[in-house]
């Protein structure tokens, strides 16, 4: 663990491959938030974003993959930390080499990798619009007008905080 306030960003990435099944999903996603910790190199940096893109066998709004990668980070890292994601047909990931080789990339037909981005200078809100195919063009407009003034807030309640400003 190194404290160097040279770093202006610590990225970590860490990924699962296998297919989602019916069995708990919460041994993996531990595994996978344990190895972004891991992997921070500056533990003054702030956690401030974490990316979450999966395979769409991840994908079920019954068991929403997001509330438990969120839970654990909040867990691991005592903060939560906003995120944002999507599905896509296969993931591709480049991780860095354990022995000092090129980096090692990993293909995921099936699973899911999550990039946690940490520092002092970058700040993040999320939002969510569930469902805004489900209004009328009026209504989802009103909606999407009341989510943009929600982020405008909280983008507007950062302004002014230095980098060396925490939380």
């Amino acid at each position: 663990m190194t404290r160097s306030t040279d770093n202006l960003l610590d990225a970590a990435v860490g990924a699962w491959t296998g297919a989602s099944g019916e069995g708990d999903w919460s041994t993996d996603v531990e595994e996978v938030v344990a190895s972004l910790q891991s992997q921070r190199r500056d533990y003054a940096l702030a956690p401030r974003l974490a990316i979450l893109l999966a395979t769409p066998d991840w994908c079920n709004p019954d068991r929403p993959l997001s509330r438990l990668i969120r839970a654990n980070l909040r867990h691991v890292l005592g903060v939560d930390v906003p995120l944002i994601g999507g599905s896509m047909p296969r993931i591709f990931v480049a991780r860095p080499s354990v022995n000092g080789g090129g980096p090692g990339i990993v293909r995921i037909e099936a699973g899911f990798a999550v990039l946690l981005l940490c520092s002092n200078d970058l700040w993040a809100s999320v939002e969510l619009l569930e469902r805004p195919y489900d209004s009328d063009e009026a209504d989802r407009d009103r909606l999407l007008a009341d989510l943009a003034s929600r982020l405008l807030q909280a983008r507007n309640s950062h302004m002014g905080l230095g980098s060396s400003a925490s939380d």
